[in-house]
């Protein structure tokens, strides 16, 4: 399967976007993880981590709108939301 990457930053405030490349899946746990990248604003890029269930029953333009919403909630935060460091 090829996993959806996240290159065009879609706005999350204050003059700030991210972006989103894949890292790799656990296949056991059905979890994806993103390196995402936070960035604009004037400020320093800040890259981390972000795990995603990878909602098993969910495919193609789904499983890519689901992906991109809850990268999207996480990346908001600032913060990883996993001990996983790639």
């Amino acid at each position: 399967m090829s996993w959806p990457e996240y290159a065009e930053p879609p706005p999350i405030g204050g003059g700030l976007g991210w972006t989103a490349t894949f890292d790799s899946y656990d296949q056991y746990r059905d979890d994806i993880y993103y390196l995402v990248t936070v960035a604009g604003g004037g400020a320093a890029p800040r890259s981390f981590m972000v795990q995603v269930w990878a909602a098993e029953t969910l495919t193609g333009t789904a499983l890519r709108d689901h992906l991109r919403t809850e990268i999207g909630r996480i990346a908001r935060t600032g913060a990883t939301n996993t001990s996983y460091s790639g």
